[in-house]
């Protein structure tokens, strides 16, 4: 099984350069990770200058033509999920991407406003899927975000 952690290691000076075009007005000196504790408690993966604070989420390529972003809303064990933590968390953006079939790159990736996936929850504007073994995600549309003014940056990179 993947670590998720270990993605965004992988893909950090991709993301650097995506949230530097998105972001211009802010000054961008270093990237740092979060702690454990950051990321599994307060919703946020990654930090610059410690005034910035960004979740990750990479997914596989086959994911694409969906059009959406899901986000863990139940786990085996009814433990607090990713949409718990962006609801009640400290994160600001929320990066979001996908990488090639190969997985060797980002192909399309979206910066993302969490008040506004915080404000289609709270106006029910997802769909929940659960899955076999007991867990759930919620699937927010793209264009919904886009109507909310929460996509504040897109990169796509066709060839993939």
């Amino acid at each position: 099984m993947e670590k998720i952690r270990d993605l965004e290691y992988q893909f950090k000076d991709t993301i650097e350069e995506h949230l530097i075009d998105a972001l211009p007005h802010i000054d961008i000196k270093k990237l740092f990770i979060s702690s454990d504790y950051e990321d599994t408690k307060l919703s946020f993966d990654l930090v610059f200058d410690v005034k910035l604070k960004i979740s990750v989420r990479i997914r596989k390529a086959k994911y694409i033509d969906f059009n959406d972003i899901t986000i863990r809303s139940r786990s085996k064990k009814n433990n607090k999920t990713e949409i718990h933590k962006l609801m009640e968390g400290e994160g600001q953006y929320y990066y979001y991407a996908f990488m090639n079939r190969t997985e060797t790159d980002i192909c399309k990736a979206y910066i993302i406003d969490i008040n506004a996936i915080r404000l289609l929850t709270e106006k029910g504007m997802y769909k929940t899927t659960s899955n076999k073994d007991n867990t759930a995600f919620n699937s927010y549309k793209l264009s919904d975000l886009r109507n909310f003014n929460g996509i504040k940056y897109s990169y796509d990179y066709s060839f993939f």
